[in-house]
């Protein structure tokens, strides 16, 4: 019998969250064709945690979407980065709000040795981000913000007639320095 492929999946849910952020976290850690474990980090990782014994890391947007300007996107700590570096496992990552902290982002994405980003940016624009000369040999991924939650599936569709809502979008409450844009409702 083959061995499947094992994927560890990091991500930072610290409670309650939107359903679609642990949605894509739940779909994430349960990728056909791969043996997986999703691990719940806060900071730092496991002692005990081999991560050579995984084929594939993946690193969720949740870890690296810190708003803090000065110490930038990471929210790992410069041991569990140096550990997910050195492991010999193909490291993923995805990353979300990419307006924010883009230099700090690069230098995330370089220290903890990334093979594979995974990125919002419109394609024709994810190699000037995310140039070849500052992220050298990192194979980059066009992906949407979300999808569509498979509970959803089976649920009833009114007919348009029948619909009180032509058109809605789903938002929050964004930080001031985004700008009067980001806030215009």
């Amino acid at each position: 019998m083959t061995r499947l492929p094992s994927l560890l999946m990091l991500y930072g849910l610290p409670g309650e969250t939107a359903g679609t952020v642990s949605h894509h976290v739940q779909a994430l850690s349960t990728i056909p064709g791969f043996s997986s474990c999703a691990l719940n980090v806060d900071w730092s990782l496991p002692a005990a945690l081999d991560l050579d014994r995984f084929d594939v890391i993946l690193i969720h947007y949740t870890l690296m979407a810190s708003e803090d300007a000065k110490s930038g996107p990471l929210q790992l700590s410069r041991d569990a980065v140096a550990r997910i570096a050195a492991a010999s496992a193909l490291k993923g990552v995805f990353v979300q709000d990419e307006h924010r902290n883009v230099r700090r982002t690069i230098q995330a994405l370089q220290e903890l040795k990334t093979d594979i980003l995974f990125t919002c940016m419109p394609p024709k624009h994810i190699d000037t981000v995310y140039s070849e000369s500052a992220l050298p040999g990192v194979y980059k991924v066009n992906v949407l913000t979300g999808y569509v939650d498979p509970s959803l599936f089976h649920r009833p569709v009114l007919s348009y007639q029948e619909r009180r809502v032509d058109v809605g979008y789903r938002a929050r409450e964004v930080a001031f320095w985004l700008g009067a844009l980001a806030r215009a409702r």
